[in-house]
């Protein structure tokens, strides 16, 4: 089941990267209910529009999964995000500018889709980045 669990969220991975919100909405469970921290709680509901902002913000994104572990329900992938900042991200225009974060996710995986979760992101460094907020020093 492990295994079964890991390959479900490195789908979801390969629909985000790919823009493909209807195939993400095929793995995502009825209850979900998952937190990102600095973003706030992911219901079914947001995490649709969610996943369209940052594809459109960031058309050429790309999650490349370093390793992951898995035990019973749980599934804990380390990550780094890359992409160009091409289109609006929450407000703050494109920058043009590439950018690359490292994250980690824990999710749990329930009848073949995911239902929960909690994701913790350099969303300081992706900010920095695009120019959004100074660097340190700076």
């Amino acid at each position: 089941m492990s295994d079964a669990n890991k390959a479900v969220v490195r789908e979801y991975y390969r629909l985000l990267d790919a823009g493909d919100i209807d195939g993400i909405m095929g793995v995502i469970h009825d209850d979900l209910s998952w937190t990102m921290h600095g973003v706030g709680d992911l219901t079914r509901e947001s995490i649709g529009p969610l996943a369209q902002g940052f594809a459109a913000a960031f058309p050429d994104m790309k999650h490349t999964i370093s390793d992951q572990s898995a035990e019973g329900n749980t599934v804990t992938t380390p990550l780094t995000f890359m992409g160009t900042h091409n289109g609006d991200l929450m407000g703050i225009p494109a920058s043009g500018k590439s950018v690359e974060i490292r994250g980690i996710n824990v999710h749990e995986v329930v009848d073949g889709k995911i239902k929960g979760g909690e994701t913790i992101i350099d969303l300081m460094g992706l900010m920095q980045q695009i120019g959004a907020v100074p660097g340190p020093g700076g």
